[in-house]
């Protein structure tokens, strides 16, 4: 890999003569024919990145990784995608990795931990800004849209302070007569603008928007012609081409496309500049709704008219809701050939589709929201003409079950019509008071579940589901355990959308709260749970659910709320989740799915690991292997998860650890480990678990020097100096003070440069909770001296500089008992108050600092907590993409431990501290006091009232 990088850093090293060669052949219309020899290692790299063998792929990625820190990386990729011969593959992934590449140091990172930093020299972006969209306009679809995506990056960085040729070139590129570019300079403007769509309204988004469209409301030249453009897109709503329609009925043809554009068009209008498009209204509501011969078509469509029906011109729809419902909701609500396939053939999608949402509205959906915001306007007119429809539809279901798709579409009116409110966590939070929810569930909804599976149409139990879980909030508890057993056994159902629905309904239930306490007990689903738990196994071999997010999901949520509960049955999980996980090692490609199965092996162990050694030890015998494995294969994507796993089942072991976790110990101060931004929280949270667990082992020989160097490493990184200070605050608490005290001031020489070449913050709030339990675990004395050893007097300098001001950004509830009694010692304890309090010159000179940091410190109490939203268990956080960021294991985590649980009061401690230190010094505190503003004085007494103490 050295010499490989040593090759292309040849090209790359010719500078600004390469850089000027380079832009005038992406500038030029012709493309090298010979290739150099470090193009063609890039291309023989890319090749290897796509192979599915692992000892090719791996050092080629690792190579790319590399290559892309050394200048001139970005000129040499789009010199290669320039190149003629490379496959359009290789070009491909060139592309993406160009894209990728300006991703990620067009910029300066922040989380370079506390390396050199890289970022794409300055000499090598005007040339890429200068020929990149020469380069785009010039290349195959697939990587133009690449290089697209890489101009919208830049620009979003560049333009338009630092990139003020680019609206020039891209206009001056319209003049033409290549349609292929014009649609291609058409589409990057659309990418490059489509950010001030959604950006707060500012100054700098006038003046951006001043320059780009010249205009910040409707341009002129747009209102001048506006019965022209109207008139056009009228004539283009009711355009008809046989020669233009595609032969698949599903999909869009380009007269589709084009009346689609005109419906979201129209739609901004009707949002954004309703006067002016007042006058064409009407029509354009009486054309609209006979355009659904596509879904999105269908849905652009509805969408414009379901806009119309929530602004102030709503009362056109007064005399149309009976055709609205036959001529729009109704057809479009109907099952579709496309539907049943993607039903039986794709359920993720399907499910995406329908439960979850996704970026694309369906017609299903934009129809039901048409009913909801008709139904806010007229809730008699609508409830009644759909009542009928839903009547009618019930009964031709009744009469054949061959007419399941009737019913199918009475399901989906009646949840149209009822939910008003709803939430994801909740589900239906509000509901109409003109539809009985209840009698409409007994009778059409509740014999479907209880039915045998194979009783009726799959998309009927999957539609039954669906309205039970998203009504839960409404279903009687008894209703729902009579149903339960049903509901655990559709979970068995043959068909994948509705065992995921199954499964999904179960986990939702799981979370209802009534009045802040949970619904169900687990002795009460306790009977159940065999059965539960092996039809959730089991559904993995069904159809293509092998790798099933929804039974995963369940499956983590079940092991977590069933508590202690779950222990008899927690090895044989255990296991079987051992053998998904060592399935999905082989090729991780569901995130979300990955991370539920690593939520599930934290929650089985944190539901019966806890005080049984037996248990735990059959946990390690089942999870080492594949974890070893993991490691060993460099599996990025499941790194932080084995290490947070580790930290939790090391931080559940008694003392003296075993030998195979002391043997882990060395291997975690590898530094190649901690150059993963993704791996630095687990890494962090492991190492402290050590340093706990076995503080002596973790301080002798160079260890203690190891770790120290992973802190010094962290700390100079803005993006991960918080995780140092974890690691400092742990040596602080943990670490043999004797062990520790060489390197104090070396320390504190790290923090203090730190602070004063980049400060912030949080580096500064880090830096005073790191003090508070320092005085808090040693001594106010003890800080003194360690401090004050760099420079004397330095520490009252860092509390006037720093430590006032960051006490009024410390929140949570052991940072905020930490600080108080940290600094209530300051002000009360140690030789420097004795002398201040005794010398009255040396009093009057400290006199201001102590009376800020006693406000500061009364303010920290009485600042009002921030306002939190109600709690719920959906803070299981899902994996971030096909990334190696670190993702959060919930069930992992422990409570934060109180480092001085031997104070229980802060407040009553600072009251004590300062009676103490009044008795010891008649009459020195109360005129300091009186030096405080009202409000402080009068929260103090209250503090000192509590305490049962004076101040005298």
């Amino acid at each position: 890999i050295q010499n490989q990088i040593a090759q292309i850093a040849t090209l790359q090293a010719r500078s600004s003569e390469n850089y000027s060669q380079t832009l005038k052949l992406l500038t030029s219309a012709t493309y090298m024919t010979v290739m150099d020899p470090a193009i063609q290692q890039l291309v023989g790299c890319f090749t290897q990145t796509t192979s599915p063998n692992i000892a090719e792929r791996k050092p080629a990625e690792q190579y790319l990784q590399q290559a892309a820190r050394q200048p001139g990386y970005a000129i040499t990729l789009l010199t290669l995608l320039q190149t003629e011969g490379p496959e359009d593959q290789v070009k491909h992934a060139a592309a993406i990795n160009f894209k990728n590449h300006v991703k990620a140091f067009w910029t300066l990172p922040e989380d370079d931990l506390g390396g050199t930093p890289f970022q794409i020299p300055d000499g090598e972006k005007d040339p890429i800004k200068q020929g990149i969209v020469a380069l785009m306009l010039n290349s195959q679809p697939l990587i133009q849209a690449q290089i697209s995506e890489a101009l919208a990056l830049i620009s979003n960085s560049d333009f338009p302070e630092k990139w003020q040729t680019l609206l020039p070139e891209l206009v001056s590129r319209l003049d033409c007569n290549d349609y292929s570019a014009i649609c291609g300079v058409l589409r990057t403007a659309n990418s490059i603008f489509k950010r001030y769509r959604f950006a707060y309204r500012d100054d700098k988004l006038y003046t951006e928007l001043n320059y780009v469209f010249n205009e910040m409301e409707l341009p002129e030249i747009f209102e001048d012609t506006i019965d022209e453009w109207m008139s056009e897109f009228m004539n283009y709503l009711s355009y008809e081409n046989p020669l233009l329609v595609s032969a698949d009925p599903e999909k869009e043809g380009i007269v589709d496309s084009i009346k689609v554009a005109i419906c979201e068009n129209i739609n901004i209008y009707i949002e954004k500049n309703e006067e002016e498009f007042e006058k064409f209204l009407q029509k354009f509501v009486e054309s609209v709704g006979t355009n659904t011969s596509t879904d999105r078509l269908a849905a652009s469509a509805i969408r414009f008219l379901t806009t119309v029906s929530k602004s102030v011109h709503f009362k056109l729809f007064e005399n149309l809701l009976t055709p609205i419902v036959e001529n729009i909701v109704i057809p479009n609500l109907q099952i579709r050939e496309g539907d049943e396939e993607l039903f039986e053939d794709n359920y993720v999608e399907y499910i995406r589709r329908d439960i979850e949402g996704s970026d694309n509205d369906t017609r299903r959906r934009m129809a039901c929201e048409l009913i909801k915001a008709l139904n806010v306007k007229f809730p008699e007119a609508i409830t009644a003409a759909v009542s009928g429809h839903v009547v009618r539809l019930l009964g031709e279901s009744a009469a054949s079950p061959a007419n399941w798709k009737a019913k199918d579409c009475a399901i989906y009116l009646v949840v149209a019509l009822t939910v008003q409110k709803s939430s994801a966590a909740k589900g239906a939070t509000e509901v109409s008071t003109l539809v009985n929810i209840g009698d409409f569930f007994v009778s059409h909804v509740q014999p479907e579940i209880a039915a045998p599976p194979n009783s009726s149409s799959p998309f009927l139990k999957a539609d039954s589901l669906k309205f039970l879980t998203t009504f839960r909030l409404h279903i009687p508890k008894a209703t729902f355990l009579q149903l339960f057993p049903h509901v655990a056994g559709l979970i068995a159902h043959e068909s994948s959308v509705v065992h995921s629905y199954a499964a999904h309904c179960i986990e939702r239930m799981l979370l209802v709260k009534d009045a802040g306490v949970a619904r169900f007990t687990p002795a009460e689903l306790a009977p159940h749970l065999p059965l539960l738990l092996q039809n959730l196994f089991n559904a993995f071999e069904l159809g293509d659910s092998n790798e099933n997010e929804y039974l995963m999901k369940c499956i983590m949520r079940l092991t977590a709320f069933m508590g202690p509960a779950i222990k008899p049955y927690a090895a044989e999980c255990q296991r079987k989740i051992v053998e998904l996980l060592v399935e999905v090692c082989k090729n991780p490609r569901n995130p979300t799915f990955n991370h539920y199965v690593f939520e599930s092996v934290a929650a089985l162990i944190k539901n019966s690991c806890t005080g049984d050694a037996a248990v735990t030890e059959v946990f390690e015998g089942l999870l080492f292997p594949p974890f070893q494995g993991i490691l060993q294969a460099d599996v990025t994507e499941f790194a932080p998860y084995v290490f947070q796993i580790l930290s939790q089942m090391l931080e559940l072991r008694p003392t003296p650890l075993p030998v195979v976790y002391m043997a882990l110990f060395p291997l975690l101060l590898n530094k190649d480990l901690w150059e993963r931004t993704g791996n630095v929280p687990a890494l962090v949270r492991l190492l402290q678990a050590y340093l706990q667990k076995a503080p002596e082992a973790v301080s002798d020989g160079n260890n203690l020097t190891a770790v120290l160097g992973v802190f010094q490493k962290l700390i100079a990184s803005k993006a991960h100096d918080h995780q140092g200070f974890y690691i400092l605050n742990t040596l602080v608490e943990f670490c043999p003070p004797a062990a520790l005290k060489p390197f104090l001031p070396q320390i504190w020489s790290l923090l203090f440069t730190r602070l004063q070449s980049s400060r912030t913050t949080k580096f500064a709030r880090s830096l005073t909770v790191f003090i508070a339990l320092f005085v808090s675990k040693h001594g106010m004395d003890a800080v003194l001296e360690s401090v004050n050893s760099l420079q004397q007097g330095l520490f009252m300098m860092l509390v006037d500089a720093v430590v006032i001001s960051a006490l009024g950004t410390i929140s949570g509830t052991v940072d905020t008992k930490l600080c108080s009694v940290g600094f209530a010692k300051n002000l009360t304890l140690g030789a420097h108050i004795t002398m201040q309090v005794l010398c009255h010159q040396t009093l009057l000179v400290a006199q201001p600092s102590w009376s800020k940091l006693l406000t500061a410190l009364i303010g920290m109490f009485e600042r009002p907590e921030a306002e939190q939203g109600e709690e719920e268990e959906e803070e299981v956080a899902e994996a971030p993409g096909f990334t190696t960021s670190f993702a959060q294991l919930h069930h992992s985590s422990g409570a934060d431990k109180d480092p001085i649980p031997e104070v229980q009061d802060s407040k009553a401690f600072l009251a004590q501290s300062l009676s103490q230190l009044s008795t010891a010094n008649p009459g020195q505190i109360p005129p300091l006091m009186a030096t405080l503003e009202q409000q402080c004085q009068q929260a103090l007494l209250a503090y000192c009232q509590a305490a049962g103490v004076t101040i005298s």
